[in-house]
């Protein structure tokens, strides 16, 4: 299996949690890294699995990205960059059968050898949002039918073709918006079955792209040590939004999508998605693209969608509350007590 994820410095605790994941399942993996920062690039060209791709690389194979990084901000320019280093390692490396391009900010719950094995069939894998209903009623289906966090190209005619135009459309136009029929790098999926029939494969594994966007018209269970989303196992998902920062605490973002159930998702996919970032970083503020630091009331008001890290464990925010008010009153009901 060949993956592939661009990121900067930020997103290296992040991304070494996803390997982490990946690795639990003893697979044979590659994993190309492409570094927008030197210490990216240093950090991960000696680590297991890893092949460490500056970004100077791809620039100097598509010479547009040097004017597009101007043009654009950072972030639409990143969104810019979804086809090029897909591309450019199927060009570079003629010995992948593949490439998997994914987001950093997702974690394995179990081994995606079942979605690689559907390129026996097919050419192009992607991932569809899945919308929950009540964000369908909200005209959430604007932002596009997929969510560019998890596809696949298989080097043929058609994987190539595919990468080629979206490659095209993105340095025509790519922003951080919606505008017309587009939304930054996204929307331009919606038109691949039509332009390349049945070989654009939707993936339509449940377990497979479980996001805040579509986990509430689900049912999330653990059994015999395996969680799954109503009676499939879950494969990957995609914790967009959260922010571990200062003072130890985390914000899942999940109060975004008003969920039901968030005592279940907490417990069952945030905690250990918490507990392994926690493993590879020295302090919680590492995480945070400007440590950013939210007051103690915004805290309060988000209780349920808060965890508190304290003495290296990991507590649902609300639960710390409860157990801070138990302690203060015990502790008030003492001092009375030796007062009188």
């Amino acid at each position: 299996m060949n993956f592939s994820a661009i990121l900067d410095k930020n997103y290296i605790p992040r991304l070494n949690t996803l390997l982490y994941s990946l690795k639990t399942y003893e697979l044979t993996f590659n994993f190309y890294v492409i570094a927008l920062d030197d210490e990216t690039y240093n950090y991960f060209k000696d680590v297991e699995n890893c092949i460490s791709i500056s970004i100077k690389e791809i620039h100097a194979f598509y010479p547009e990205l040097d004017r597009i990084e101007q043009e654009r901000d950072r972030v639409s320019y990143i969104f810019t960059l979804s086809p090029y280093y897909p591309s450019y390692l199927l060009e570079k490396y003629v010995d992948l059968e593949h490439i998997c391009s994914l987001d950093s900010d997702q974690y394995f719950f179990s081994s995606p050898k079942s979605i690689f094995d559907l390129l026996n069939e097919y050419s192009v894998l992607i991932t569809p949002h899945r919308f929950s209903q009540k964000l369908v009623n909200l005209d959430f289906e604007r932002f596009g039918k997929y969510n560019v966090s998890f596809q696949i190209f298989k080097r043929n005619a058609i994987g190539i073709a595919c990468l080629k135009l979206w490659r095209e459309q993105c340095s025509n136009w790519c922003f951080d918006k919606g505008e017309g029929n587009w939304y930054a790098d996204q929307k331009y999926l919606d038109t691949w079955q039509n332009e390349f029939g049945n070989q654009i494969h939707v993936i339509d594994h449940k377990g497979l792209g479980l996001a805040p966007w579509n986990i509430e018209d689900v049912t999330i269970v653990k059994r015999f040590n395996q969680v799954y989303v109503d009676k499939t196992p879950l494969i990957l998902y995609h914790y967009q939004g959260l922010k571990i920062i200062g003072d130890g605490y985390v914000y899942s973002f999940l109060d975004n999508y008003t969920l039901k159930n968030i005592f279940v998702i907490n417990q069952l996919i945030y905690k250990p998605i918490i507990k392994s970032l926690i493993k590879f970083t020295v302090g919680v503020d590492a995480f945070s693209r400007n440590n950013r630091k939210f007051d103690y009331d915004f805290m309060v008001d988000k209780a349920d969608f808060v965890f508190k890290i304290k003495f290296g464990r990991i507590f649902q925010f609300n639960n710390y509350l409860k157990f801070q008010r138990l302690k203060n009153g015990l502790f008030d009901k003492f001092t009375n007590i030796f007062r009188r």
